[in-house]
């Protein structure tokens, strides 16, 4: 079957590696970018995800599986919920443990934790009781589960917090920037973080250091030296040194 206009009462996801997740009925498939069906809906694609590292996660009464781009059954919808292939390795849930399996379908991480996220620079946070550590693909906790929250690494640090306030650890667990900023504050990338405290937004580099003035009410990530930021007149546009490429509008 080709599709390449989805009626009105479909719904259609953001491309990923090539193909886009569409829903129709009640049915999950992928179109490619021609808009043709590579991946036909069928009954055991119920609860569908978008395609990672070749691999999409789908689900079929309360169990999950994964398909490769072709739509074959790589391995059977038989963990109690899933999340999305990062480094190779995929979370999954099996009587309420999570652990983490390869692209086999085999568990190589053995389900023992309470809860399981992405990995990030060959670690991902992990949650052991009430408090979050990281875990290596080795299956070895490298970062001791002493946090009240934490983040994935990004530009070799994590955003990490034991109190109210954030900071940012590297890979061995020191606290490379003090916790004192308060939870608008994100993640490094292109070697700078939002930080946010007493409600103005400026950047810190990896160092700690203050390089772009908190003067915003808000500020998100860089993506291609570029930053959103936001004041009370509106949203703009900034360079890595501050300087407005977009002056925010009424």
């Amino acid at each position: 079957m080709e599709k390449s206009v989805l009626l009105i009462n479909d719904v259609a996801y953001n491309f990923s590696e090539g193909l886009a997740l569409v829903k129709i009925g009640d049915l999950h498939g992928s179109i490619d970018k021609a808009g043709q069906m590579v991946v036909e809906p069928r009954q055991e694609f119920h609860g569908a995800r978008s395609f990672h590292e070749g691999f999409a996660t789908i689900g079929m009464n309360g169990k999950f599986g994964f398909i490769d781009k072709t739509g074959n059954l790589v391995t059977p919808q038989q963990f109690d919920y899933a999340g999305e292939f990062s480094e190779g390795l995929e979370w999954v849930y099996v009587k309420r443990e999570a652990g983490y399996i390869g692209k086999s379908g085999k568990i190589v991480i053995q389900p023992q934790f309470d809860e399981a996220m992405n990995f990030s620079e060959g670690l991902a946070h992990v949650k052991i009781g009430e408090k979050w550590g990281f875990v290596a693909r080795t299956g070895k906790i490298t970062i001791k589960p002493i946090f009240n929250s934490a983040y994935k690494f990004s530009d070799g640090l994590a955003r990490v917090s034991t109190n109210d306030k954030y900071g940012f650890i590297n890979q061995t667990g020191k606290f490379i920037v003090a916790e004192k900023y308060d939870v608008m504050t994100d993640d490094f990338s292109e070697g700078l973080a939002p930080v946010c405290s007493l409600g103005k937004c400026g950047y810190i580099n990896k160092f700690g250091k203050i390089v772009i003035k908190p003067i915003f009410d808000s500020a998100y990530s860089f993506s291609n030296g570029l930053a959103k930021v936001q004041n009370d007149i509106g949203i703009g546009y900034i360079d890595k040194i501050g300087k407005y490429i977009w002056k925010p509008s009424h």
